[in-house]
């Protein structure tokens, strides 16, 4: 299973995708052929050592590779390097709302949130943490964690854990 933040890398790039972590989804949308028992490209995950996405220390992240015939030309080090800069440059300051109240509007994508509050539209995806609170319409997808708290319109679902809760409006639902 792909686990936060999963990327594949080639010869001249990595690539990834922002809504979502399955090497075969990244895999297909780029075309690479996957029927070889040479891949010409490497399945890697950027992943936290205490498996707390919120926690953005830099020391707290490794590269894991996650397939096992790995091309000669693959350079773990260098990749480490890039996926690092990558990640805290780009990717943390896209997906994640920390500690923001502002009411942002995501509308479309995921995102996630700690203490933080969001308004999802359009099959947006959220995870929620540490007493955050979000508004969801248009078949948009919520986990909610520690506390946390949505509002769920128009046929959207919501996954709850720890003490957290949801209102649901238009048909939507919570999944088991």
């Amino acid at each position: 299973m792909c686990r936060f933040f999963s990327a594949v890398i080639t010869k001249d790039e990595i690539l990834y995708d922002l809504n979502s972590d399955s090497h075969e989804d990244i895999i297909e949308n780029n075309n690479l052929d996957d029927t070889t028992l040479k891949p010409d490209f490497v399945r890697v995950e950027y992943i936290p050592i205490d498996d707390i996405i919120f926690n953005h220390n830099i020391n707290n992240w490794k590269l894991k590779i996650d397939q096992d015939l790995i091309p000669k030309w693959f350079d773990k080090e260098k990749t480490e390097i890039e996926i690092k800069n990558l990640f805290f440059n780009k990717i943390v300051k896209e997906l994640f709302l920390i500690d923001d109240k502002s009411w942002k509007k995501i509308k479309s994508g995921r995102v996630f949130l700690k203490n933080s509050n969001v308004k999802l539209y359009n099959n947006s995806f959220a995870e929620l943490n540490d007493n955050s609170y979000a508004k969801l319409y248009d078949n948009s997808y919520v986990i909610l964690h520690n506390n946390s708290f949505a509002r769920l319109y128009n046929n959207s679902q919501a996954k709850l854990y720890d003490d957290s809760y949801a209102k649901l409006h238009d048909d939507s639902r919570i999944i088991k």
